[in-house]
Protein backbone atom coordinates (compact mmCIF):
# COMPACT_ATOMS: atom_id res chain seq x y z
CA UNK A 1 0.00 0.00 0.00
CA UNK A 2 1.14 3.61 -0.52
CA UNK A 3 1.13 4.14 3.27
CA UNK A 4 3.38 1.13 3.98
CA UNK A 5 5.67 2.26 1.16
CA UNK A 6 5.96 5.78 2.67
CA UNK A 7 6.71 4.29 6.10
CA UNK A 8 9.56 2.31 4.53
CA UNK A 9 10.89 5.44 2.78
CA UNK A 10 10.59 7.42 6.05
CA UNK A 11 12.70 4.73 7.78
CA UNK A 12 15.33 4.91 5.02
CA UNK A 13 15.33 8.72 5.33
CA UNK A 14 15.76 8.71 9.13
CA UNK A 15 18.56 6.18 8.80
CA UNK A 16 20.19 8.46 6.20
CA UNK A 17 20.01 11.42 8.64
CA UNK A 18 21.02 9.54 11.81
CA UNK A 19 24.00 7.85 10.14
CA UNK A 20 24.90 10.72 7.81
CA UNK A 21 28.56 10.85 8.86
CA UNK A 22 29.18 7.12 8.93
CA UNK A 23 27.40 5.60 5.94
CA UNK A 24 28.14 5.96 2.26
CA UNK A 25 24.61 6.36 0.93
CA UNK A 26 22.81 8.48 -1.65
CA UNK A 27 19.06 8.54 -2.23
CA UNK A 28 17.14 8.52 -5.51
CA UNK A 29 13.47 9.45 -5.08
CA UNK A 30 11.42 8.59 -8.16
CA UNK A 31 7.74 8.41 -9.00
CA UNK A 32 4.68 10.41 -9.94
CA UNK A 33 4.16 14.14 -9.37
CA UNK A 34 2.73 15.23 -6.05
CA UNK A 35 3.75 12.13 -4.09
CA UNK A 36 6.12 13.91 -1.67
CA UNK A 37 9.58 13.49 -3.20
CA UNK A 38 10.64 17.16 -3.04
CA UNK A 39 8.89 17.66 0.30
CA UNK A 40 10.81 14.78 1.89
CA UNK A 41 14.12 15.93 0.34
CA UNK A 42 13.53 19.36 1.92
CA UNK A 43 12.67 17.81 5.31
CA UNK A 44 15.96 15.86 5.22
CA UNK A 45 17.80 19.06 4.21
CA UNK A 46 16.34 21.00 7.14
CA UNK A 47 17.25 18.29 9.64
CA UNK A 48 20.84 18.11 8.33
CA UNK A 49 21.18 21.93 8.21
CA UNK A 50 20.01 22.04 11.85
CA UNK A 51 22.80 19.57 12.64
CA UNK A 52 25.41 21.85 11.06
CA UNK A 53 25.85 20.21 7.66
CA UNK A 54 26.25 22.19 4.45
CA UNK A 55 23.35 21.38 2.14
CA UNK A 56 22.75 22.81 -1.33
CA UNK A 57 19.39 22.44 -3.08
CA UNK A 58 19.17 22.95 -6.86
CA UNK A 59 16.57 22.06 -9.42
CA UNK A 60 18.09 20.12 -12.31
CA UNK A 61 17.43 23.14 -14.57
CA UNK A 62 19.29 25.54 -12.22
CA UNK A 63 22.08 23.01 -11.67
CA UNK A 64 22.82 22.86 -15.41
CA UNK A 65 22.79 26.71 -15.50
CA UNK A 66 25.26 26.68 -12.57
CA UNK A 67 27.54 24.20 -14.33
CA UNK A 68 27.37 26.26 -17.52
CA UNK A 69 28.42 29.33 -15.50
CA UNK A 70 31.25 27.38 -13.91
CA UNK A 71 32.42 26.21 -17.33
CA UNK A 72 32.07 29.42 -19.35
CA UNK A 73 32.06 32.32 -16.86
CA UNK A 74 34.86 30.92 -14.70
CA UNK A 75 32.71 30.56 -11.57
CA UNK A 76 34.93 27.86 -10.07
CA UNK A 77 33.85 28.66 -6.47
CA UNK A 78 30.31 27.65 -7.39
CA UNK A 79 31.45 24.33 -8.82
CA UNK A 80 33.60 23.73 -5.72
CA UNK A 81 30.56 24.34 -3.52
CA UNK A 82 28.46 21.89 -5.54
CA UNK A 83 31.19 19.23 -5.34
CA UNK A 84 32.26 19.74 -1.73
CA UNK A 85 28.98 20.44 0.08
CA UNK A 86 27.97 17.68 2.51
CA UNK A 87 24.69 17.07 0.67
CA UNK A 88 23.61 18.16 -2.80
CA UNK A 89 19.91 17.83 -3.55
CA UNK A 90 19.09 17.73 -7.26
CA UNK A 91 15.34 18.18 -7.64
CA UNK A 92 13.33 17.24 -10.71
CA UNK A 93 16.02 15.43 -12.70
CA UNK A 94 14.73 15.08 -16.25
CA UNK A 95 13.23 18.58 -16.52
CA UNK A 96 16.54 20.04 -17.75
CA UNK A 97 17.23 20.19 -21.49
CA UNK A 98 18.85 16.84 -22.28
CA UNK A 99 21.78 18.04 -24.37
CA UNK A 100 25.24 16.53 -24.75
CA UNK A 101 26.52 19.38 -22.56
CA UNK A 102 24.02 18.74 -19.75
CA UNK A 103 24.60 14.98 -19.82
CA UNK A 104 28.40 15.37 -19.78
CA UNK A 105 28.31 17.91 -16.95
CA UNK A 106 25.84 15.82 -14.95
CA UNK A 107 28.05 12.75 -15.36
CA UNK A 108 31.16 14.68 -14.25
CA UNK A 109 29.36 16.10 -11.22
CA UNK A 110 27.94 12.73 -10.13
CA UNK A 111 31.29 11.06 -10.63
CA UNK A 112 33.27 13.67 -8.70
CA UNK A 113 30.81 13.66 -5.79
CA UNK A 114 30.84 9.85 -5.64
CA UNK A 115 34.66 9.75 -5.71
CA UNK A 116 34.79 12.29 -2.85
CA UNK A 117 32.04 10.40 -1.00
CA UNK A 118 29.89 13.54 -0.84
CA UNK A 119 26.24 12.66 -0.54
CA UNK A 120 23.35 13.39 -2.89
CA UNK A 121 19.59 13.13 -2.99
CA UNK A 122 18.08 13.19 -6.46
CA UNK A 123 14.36 13.38 -7.20
CA UNK A 124 12.74 12.67 -10.55
CA UNK A 125 9.33 11.96 -12.04
CA UNK A 126 11.05 9.55 -14.44
CA UNK A 127 10.62 5.82 -14.07
CA UNK A 128 13.79 3.73 -13.90
CA UNK A 129 13.13 2.77 -17.54
CA UNK A 130 12.91 6.45 -18.56
CA UNK A 131 16.17 7.21 -16.72
CA UNK A 132 17.87 4.39 -18.63
CA UNK A 133 16.41 5.63 -21.91
CA UNK A 134 17.21 9.35 -21.45
CA UNK A 135 20.63 9.23 -19.80
CA UNK A 136 23.86 7.58 -20.88
CA UNK A 137 24.81 4.20 -19.51
CA UNK A 138 27.57 5.93 -17.51
CA UNK A 139 25.01 8.13 -15.73
CA UNK A 140 22.34 5.47 -15.23
CA UNK A 141 24.80 2.90 -13.91
CA UNK A 142 25.95 5.41 -11.28
CA UNK A 143 22.37 6.25 -10.33
CA UNK A 144 21.33 2.61 -10.07
CA UNK A 145 24.57 1.38 -8.51
CA UNK A 146 25.34 4.11 -5.97
CA UNK A 147 21.90 5.27 -4.86
CA UNK A 148 19.24 3.71 -2.66
CA UNK A 149 16.13 3.70 -4.88
CA UNK A 150 12.91 4.92 -3.26
CA UNK A 151 9.79 4.62 -5.40
CA UNK A 152 7.00 7.07 -4.51
CA UNK A 153 3.45 6.32 -5.58
CA UNK A 154 -0.10 7.17 -4.62
CA UNK A 155 -2.49 9.97 -5.45
CA UNK A 156 -1.22 13.47 -6.20
CA UNK A 157 -1.33 15.27 -2.84
CA UNK A 158 -1.39 18.69 -4.55
CA UNK A 159 -4.55 17.80 -6.48
CA UNK A 160 -6.20 16.45 -3.33
CA UNK A 161 -5.41 19.61 -1.32
CA UNK A 162 -7.02 21.81 -3.97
Amino acid sequence: SPRKNMEKIADISWNFIENFNSIDENLLFYGDSGTGKSFLANCIAKELLDRGHMVIYRTAVDLIKDLKGARFDSQEELEDLLINCDLLIIDDLGTEALTEFSKTELFNLLNRKLLKRRKMIISTNFTIEALLKNYSERISSRLLGNFTLCKFYGEDIRVRIN
